[in-house]
């Protein structure tokens, strides 16, 4: 599995158990230490799950963003 994606699926169970809430600001530097990748892996994990709408950004003038938990996270999948 890509690293993004094992990223992008510990955000989400992060979410889902609490430990992220609706609206906190999510810093990549800080997500990348605690799931010890770089912060492109990072950025690439928070873009993918932009498109299923479990985060949203904030596009800033300096051409960053900052990132944050959406207020309604999608409910977990049945399998």
């Amino acid at each position: 599995m890509k690293a993004s994606l094992r990223v992008a699926c510990a955000i989400t169970l992060d979410i889902q158990r609490g430990r992220l809430k609706p609206g906190e600001r999510l810093v990549v530097s800080r997500l990348a230490a605690r799931y010890r990748v770089d912060r492109a892996t990072v950025d690439k994990a928070l873009v993918t799950l932009l498109c299923n709408g479990t985060t949203r950004s904030l596009e800033l003038p300096s051409k960053h963003r900052r990132w944050f938990v959406a207020d309604r996270a999608p409910a977990p999948r049945s399998p």
